[in-house]
């Protein structure tokens, strides 16, 4: 049987522990984040640790980062995630972006967490129905362009990503785009586009801050 002095010894040590996981608290910017194909984004996290702390970044319920007493662990690899520590700043960067890195990313210690939003933007597709523009004539234009993120009801409406389709003549007629609920998710918006004689026109599709698609 332990003896009563040690008793008291482990219940003092317990509920200091209890009280350095409660003293615990995340902190995270920015919430919001937009990135493109190819490109890279950097989330940041800070942390308020007590004397024994851990932490780590997950997406889609697997960690990619662990820091746990000191020791730092990539259970994912580093190709496409690393973490730069600054103090209690804990900054992940994440690489090569495509669609599928959209989502959520979560920074956890103990009880406390976070979640960050990436959305990831793929460049405009842009369609001429008949392929040419032939003077005197209408055609119509289909703007589409894809991109990733968690489930729809998780992103914010003004995340959400904002298409716009334009000719160089102000001419094109255009409706808000129409959002494909599978994943990756889609925008479309259709458009018509009088040539008219003497008149060059040229029609772009554009999406948040990539250069607008051309058409001729």
């Amino acid at each position: 049987m332990m003896a009563p002095h040690k008793i008291h010894l482990v219940l003092l040590f317990a509920f200091i522990n209890a009280g350095n996981v409660l003293s615990h608290s995340v902190k995270i910017h920015p919430k919001r984040v937009t990135g493109i194909v190819g490109g890279e984004v950097q989330i940041n996290c800070e942390v308020e640790f007590g004397p024994n702390y851990e932490m780590s970044w997950d997406f889609n319920n697997a960690f990619v980062y662990i820091m746990a007493r000191g020791v730092e662990s990539y259970p994912r690899g580093t190709s496409k995630y690393s973490v730069q520590t600054t103090g209690m700043n804990f900054t992940l960067t994440l690489r090569d972006l495509n669609l599928d890195d959209g989502g959520g990313y979560m920074c956890t210690s103990f009880t406390s967490e976070a979640t960050v939003v990436l959305v990831v933007l793929e460049t405009p597709s842009i369609t001429l129905n008949p392929p040419a523009l032939i003077e005197g004539q209408t055609t119509k234009v289909t703007c589409e362009a894809r991109f990733g993120g968690p489930s729809k009801d998780l992103i914010l409406p003004d995340h959400l990503p904002n298409l716009t389709m334009y000719s160089s003549q102000n001419e094109m007629v255009t409706a808000k785009p129409t959002y494909d609920v599978k994943k990756p998710y889609s925008l479309n918006m259709v458009g018509l586009i009088a040539y008219l004689f003497d008149r060059k026109c040229k029609a772009y599709c554009h999406i948040e801050f990539l250069k607008p698609k051309i058409q001729f």
